[in-house]
């Protein structure tokens, strides 16, 4: 809910840059979705796509099956 300034100081903190202007046009306008995607690659949380764990993780580590996308969130 939240626009035009402290969108894109968010967009900002999340990529790991110090200023709104260093960002990449990418990055800039990045959706909520390929946000929530970039930051479950980035800490490992693999739900959809290429990367997915193992069913031996799944079992010794208690993870579901598949993601919630509140759980993600």
């Amino acid at each position: 809910s939240v626009d035009d300034f402290w969108l894109q100081r968010f967009k900002a903190d999340v990529y790991g840059k110090a200023n709104i202007d260093d960002m990449e046009a990418k990055e800039r306008n990045s959706t909520a979705d390929e946000i929530v995607s970039y930051l479950s690659d980035k800490f490992c949380v693999f739900s959809q796509g290429e990367k997915q764990y193992t069913d031996k993780e799944k079992k010794d580590y208690g993870l579901p099956q598949e993601f919630e996308k509140s759980d993600l969130l």
